[in-house]
């Protein structure tokens, strides 16, 4: 939400219902919202940093303003004195505590997470629906998931699925986190002595795809025992494994040559 406090010159305020567009009242809301969660997100990480955070105390501000709404976003321009037509509007400012940012701000982006802008594949319009709704990472769309939340009726269906959502998410996360292999041992399993393969390294499997991992060591397909982002654990059928490819999800293949160590 932006306040300007441009001046009208002669005559501007008779135009105004001419160059005004009609908007509802959801529309504003939802463009408010997001702008009040933007804030809360600040917040959220300054209370990592500041014990008490402090905003100006019992303050309120009455402003003579012209709304104006393009679509997407509301604009006010100040009214000048004595202009007729224009709308209120009042904040009441006040203070808020860490432990209340705590309780009620979501927890601060982490490393490797993507938020839907960076995402090429959403639109503009996509992005904005899932924002009204809190949704505005990768990060948040599984915490939506898990609690079983139908997107599409949210958003008025403007959201793809969650699994489209998914695999967007991934393929962009891929652009930022490569998959890298620093080392491979071979053991014997604890529970039924099968050889198994461990390949450790960075950014293997970040999230479980439905099919993904897929390996195949020597060209057969093998099980796969465990994955996670620093390690990816696969049954082999003997000390022979030598070569190896890995689709860590659509968007990560991995191929290796591995050599016995003469030590």
């Amino acid at each position: 939400m932006t306040l300007t406090d441009e001046p009208l010159g002669a005559g501007r305020v008779d135009s105004l219902d001419d160059r005004n567009r009609p908007w509802n009242l959801k529309s504003f809301m939802d463009s408010l919202i997001v702008e009040l969660d933007r804030a809360q997100d600040v917040l959220a990480v300054k209370g990592l940093t500041r014990p008490v955070t402090y905003t100006v105390k019992d303050v309120d501000v009455d402003l003579r303003c012209f709304p104006q709404f393009d679509g997407r976003s509301v604009r006010f321009l100040t009214a000048q004195p004595g202009e007729d037509g224009s709308s209120g509007l009042r904040f009441s400012l006040g203070s808020i505590s860490a432990g209340t940012i705590r309780d009620s701000a979501p927890p601060p982006p982490e490393p490797g997470d993507i938020r839907l802008d960076a995402v090429e594949d959403l639109d503009r319009d996509t992005i904005e629906a899932l924002e009204s709704v809190g949704v505005r990472s990768g990060r948040d769309l599984q915490r939506v998931a898990a609690r079983g939340v139908d997107l599409k009726s949210a958003t008025g269906n403007k959201a793809p699925d969650y699994s489209d959502l998914a695999a967007m998410i991934t393929k962009a996360t891929r652009r930022h986190l490569t998959p890298k292999i620093h080392a491979a041992s071979l053991s014997a399993s604890p529970d039924d002595g099968r050889p198994v393969l461990h390949l450790d390294g960075e950014n293997l499997c970040l999230d479980r795809t439905p099919g993904y991992p897929y390996a195949l060591v020597d060209g057969l397909p093998v099980p796969v025992r465990a994955a996670g982002a620093d390690r990816v654990s696969l049954e082999v059928t003997g000390a022979s494994a030598s070569r190896v490819a890995m689709a860590l999800d659509p968007y990560a293949l991995v191929t290796m040559e591995l050599r016995r160590d003469a030590g």
